[in-house]
């Protein structure tokens, strides 16, 4: 039995390294020149209509986006959030920032139109209280 559970584990514990290894990108911002550069707005409502289409072009690729931020703040330790407008007060473009890409002083402010490249993370819709959300990170603000 002991042996039976020595195997398990073991078996569990290659697949946790394994996985935890398969992500080795430690890049803190998007370094490779974004595929296209567009409207938030447009962004996100054209995302909903062809996700699966929108997945193959722009999932983990390089975006630039451009709008009106209604959300910038610190998160903790980890870095900055700053939210794009996008046609609605539910639809938003979440962009994430690591603390070495963009320092408090450097933060938007609400109401400032700014443009922001990252990378793709993908499309979430929360049916039941109308979220939409594209999030970004190892984003940079271009202006």
């Amino acid at each position: 039995m002991n042996r039976f559970i020595t195997t398990v584990t073991s078996i569990f514990l290659s697949i946790f390294l394994i996985s935890c290894g398969a992500n080795t990108n430690t890049e803190k911002t998007i370094k490779k020149d974004s595929i296209e550069c567009m409207q938030a707005s447009d962004f996100i409502v054209n995302y909903g209509k062809n996700h699966a289409e929108y997945d193959k072009k722009y999932l983990d690729e390089a975006v630039t986006v451009q709008g009106e931020v209604v959300v910038s703040e610190s998160m903790d330790e980890d870095g900055f959030k700053v939210e794009i407008k996008g046609n609605g007060e539910d639809e938003t473009v979440n962009c994430i920032f690591d603390k070495t890409a963009l320092s408090k002083e450097k933060l938007p402010k609400i109401g400032d139109i700014v443009v922001i490249k990252g990378k793709c993370t993908g499309y979430m819709e929360e049916d039941m209280i109308g979220l939409k959300t594209i999030t970004m990170v190892q984003c940079l603000i271009i202006q």
